[in-house]
């Protein structure tokens, strides 16, 4: 996996679940007006925001060879 993130710090320790061949990283993060990431893999990635401030948020889904989804 590639990864960059910019304006996200991080608050806590990972905590992460695997079950049925799944597994979720749950990360406690503080995001920045603006603060973005970028992960790139070869396995299936599910980004899911549980809890925000203000403001919006904004997550693009992208497949290889597949137009972006917002």
């Amino acid at each position: 996996m590639t990864s960059s993130i910019e304006g996200i710090t991080l608050l806590d320790d990972l905590r992460w679940r695997r079950w049925n061949g799944v597994v979720a990283d749950v990360w406690h993060v503080q995001c920045a007006a603006g603060a973005r990431g970028e992960y790139i893999s070869r396995d299936a990635r599910l980004f899911v925001v549980l809890d925000r401030e203000r403001g919006t948020t904004q997550v693009q889904l992208a497949a290889p060879a597949a137009r972006r989804c917002t």
